[in-house]
C-alpha cells in the first residue's frame, strides 16, 4: 500500500506492506541507520523517534500509521543549532561510551525539551522519567542524567517545528492489503456494513500488536482507530468522564480533570510502559488486550468504570460493567465487528475518598506486573464506611474482592482486623507460577499491599 509522510521535513511517500515496522523503513528503505533495533519490543528505546512531536518507538509502529504524521529521526534534527548543545552537553558529561544507545537517549531528550513549560520548575525525577524508556550498559545512567539536567539548566529551546504538528488530517486510506484507517464512526458503521463476512480486528496505539505472535493474520480486515475524531476525546457531562477509546495514556495523564479527581487512574497509567509507549498506547487497547496484568484495569474497576461497546454492524451501542467484560486471558465479550467505543467513569461521590495503588515488578518501569492492587475507601468516625478493592494478574482476569470488601465494612482498622482481611484475600485470588514469578509469592506480596495500605492509613 502507498503512505505518505513528511519525514525529517521532506513530504515522503512509499509503497510497503501496511504492517512493516517503521523502524525497517527507515533502515531499509531510506537508510536513515540512526534508529537502531536493540530489543525489538519496545522496551530498549534505541529506534527514538519524533512522529507528530513525541517520541515513540519506531519498532512498535506499523507502517500504515505512518500516513499522515510528521516523523524526525536523529538525521534530521542534526542541522539545528540545538544539536550542537546537546552533542556538547553529551560530551561534557562523559554520556556517551559505546555509543548505541546513544541516538535514542537523544531523541528522548529533545522530545523532553520541546514539552518543558517551565525550565526553573524541573526536578531530577522529571528527568529520570522522560528518560525512563532508553536502556544503556555502559554509563549508569548518571552521566547522561547530568547531561540533561545541563541543557535544562541552560534552557535549551527546541524549534516548534519538531514538536508541533501542524499536518492536515488527510490520513485516510483505501482499502488495500486488508488495512483501513477511517476518520469517524460513520466510515467504521459503512466498512462493517460492506464487509459484514470479514473477521475484522481492530488496531489502536499498536504498542502490543508488534511483539505479540499470530495476533493478525493475513485473512484479517484491519480497522485502525488511530484517526478516528470521535475515539480521541476526553470529554465530560454532570454524571461522569468519558475517554474515548483512542486517547492515549500520554494525553490521560495530561489531562487536568483526570490529575484533579481520578488520582488513583493517573498512579497506575504512569506505571505503564515508558513515555514512548504511553504517547502511542490507549486506554481501549489496554482493556480489550484483556490482560490480567492490564494496569489501567485495577483502579477503573475499583472507579466502577462502564465500558460501551460499539457494534456498528447491528448498529447498537451497550454499555457493560468492567466486572463483566473479561472472560479469560486475552478473552473478552467482543464480538466480530464490535469495538470499544469509550470509557465512562463517574465522579467521585465524596471528595474525602483515599486512592491508593501499588504495583509490583521486577523493576519500576518497563515491566510487567507481578501483582497490582487498586484501592478506594472511605472512612467514618474511624471505621471503613466504604472499600473497593481490585487485584492483578493473580487471576485469569482482574478481580474485584467482594468479600474482602464485605468484611472490611464498618470495621475500626487495627491488627487483628489486617490479619483476617489478609487471610480472606488470599483466599479470593488464585495467582499461578510463571516465568515472573511464584504463586506463593504473588499471594503473599497481594495480602501484603493491604497491609501497606493500611499501615499509611492509620
Amino acid at each position: 500500500m502507498k503512505i505518505q509522510f513528511n519525514l525529517n521535513g521532506h513530504e515522503t511517500e512509499i509503497d510497503v506492506h501496511p504492517l512493516k515496522r517503521a523502524l525497517d523503513i527507515l533502515r531499509d528503505d531510506f537508510h536513515l541507520y540512526g534508529s537502531k533495533e536493540g530489543c525489538g519490543e519496545g522496551e530498549c528505546g534505541a529506534c527514538t523517534v519524533l512522529m507528530n512531536g513525541k517520541t515513540v518507538t519506531s519498532c512498535l509502529i506499523p507502517a500504515a500509521q505512518l500516513h499522515g504524521k510528521s516523523v524526525f529521526t536523529i538525521e534530521g534534527i542534526q542541522d539545528f543549532a540545538f544539536f550542537n548543545d546537546i552533542q556538547k552537553a553529551y560530551e561534557d558529561a562523559g554520556a556517551v561510551q559505546c555509543g548505541f544507545c546513544t541516538t535514542g537517549f537523544v531523541m528522548s531528550t529533545v522530545g523532553f525539551l520541546g514539552n518543558v513549560e517551565d525550565f526553573d520548575k524541573i526536578s531530577d525525577n522529571e528527568i529520570k522519567m522522560a528518560l525512563s524508556g532508553n536502556l544503556c550498559r555502559c554509563t549508569g545512567y548518571k552521566k547522561i542524567i547530568d547531561a540533561v539536567r545541563n541543557l535544562v539548566k541552560n534552557k535549551i529551546q527546541i524549534p516548534e517545528k519538531l514538536i508541533k504538528n501542524d499536518l492536515k488530517k488527510n490520513t485516510q486510506i483505501s482499502p488495500q492489503s486488508h488495512f483501513i484507517q477511517p476518520e469517524n464512526l460513520g466510515q467504521i458503521s459503512n466498512l462493517i456494513s460492506v464487509n459484514k463476512n470479514e473477521k475484522i480486528k481492530f488496531l489502536a496505539g499498536g504498542t502490543d500488536m508488534m511483539v505479540g505472535e499470530g495476533r493478525f493474520s493475513q485473512d484479517d480486515l484491519i480497522i485502525s482507530l488511530d484517526n478516528v475524531t470521535e475515539l480521541g476525546r476526553i470529554t465530560k457531562n454532570e454524571r461522569y468522564l468519558s475517554i474515548g477509546s483512542a486517547v492515549s495514556f500520554s494525553d490521560i495523564l495530561a489531562n487536568k480533570f483526570v490529575q484533579d479527581n481520578f488520582p488513583i487512574l493517573v498512579d497506575a497509567i504512569q506505571t505503564i510502559g515508558s513515555p514512548q509507549i504511553r504517547h502511542r498506547a490507549t486506554i481501549g487497547g489496554n482493556l480489550a488486550n484483556a490482560s490480567p496484568a492490564g494496569d489501567s484495569i485495577p483502579p477503573l474497576m475499583v472507579l466502577e468504570a462502564k465500558i460501551l461497546l460499539n457494534n456498528a454492524a447491528d448498529d447498537e451501542i451497550r454499555k457493560v460493567n468492567m466486572n463483566d467484560f473479561f472472560i479469560a486471558p486475552g478473552k473478552s465479550i467482543l464480538k466480530n465487528g464490535e469495538f470499544i467505543q469509550s470509557i465512562e467513569i463517574p465522579f467521585p461521590q465524596s471528595d474525602n475518598q483515599i486512592h491508593y495503588f501499588r504495583k509490583v515488578g521486577q523493576r519500576k518501569s518497563l515491566t510487567i506486573s507481578k501483582t497490582s492492587l487498586a484501592l478506594i475507601c472511605k472512612l467514618e468516625n474511624d471505621r471503613i464506611e466504604n472499600i473497593k478493592i481490585a487485584c492483578g494478574s493473580v487471576a485469569p482476569t482482574v478481580l474485584r474482592l467482594k468479600r474482602t470488601e464485605k468484611f472490611l465494612i464498618g470495621k475500626k482498622v487495627d491488627n487483628e482486623i489486617i490479619e483476617e482481611a489478609k487471610e480472606i484475600l488470599q483466599s479470593e485470588i488464585s495467582p499461578i507460577a510463571d516465568i515472573r514469578s511464584t504463586a506463593e509469592y504473588r499471594r503473599e506480596i497481594t495480602a501484603n499491599l493491604l497491609e501497606d495500605f493500611f499501615i499509611k492509613l492509620v
